[in-house]
């Protein structure tokens, strides 16, 4: 199970950018506290594992976007989202 903060600062290390980029916010009104994912049922009953664990998934998610990043202008809303692009500028 990983945090919030933990996943945000994995992503922050292999983008090369400082933890400053961080900003807490208040919590929104009926935020979920956690998110909990177990995979025992689909291992159990299928014999299905994991290919990646969460932090090489993570990695090879963000070679991906970087690698792609024309096709995700092209298919991209209109709206800023999230992260910004200058965010990613640079990496």
């Amino acid at each position: 199970e990983w945090k919030n903060i933990e996943i945000t600062k994995l992503i922050l290390s292999e983008l090369g950018k400082p933890e400053s980029l961080i900003k807490f916010v208040e919590d929104r009104l009926g935020h979920d506290r956690r998110y909990a994912i177990d995979s025992t049922k689909i291992q159990t009953e299928l014999g299905w594992s994991p290919k990646y664990t969460f932090e090489t998934g993570i990695r090879e998610t963000i070679k991906w976007y970087k690698a792609n990043q024309n096709w995700l202008t092209a298919v991209s809303p209109a709206q800023p989202v999230a992260v910004p692009t200058s965010a990613l500028s640079g990496v």
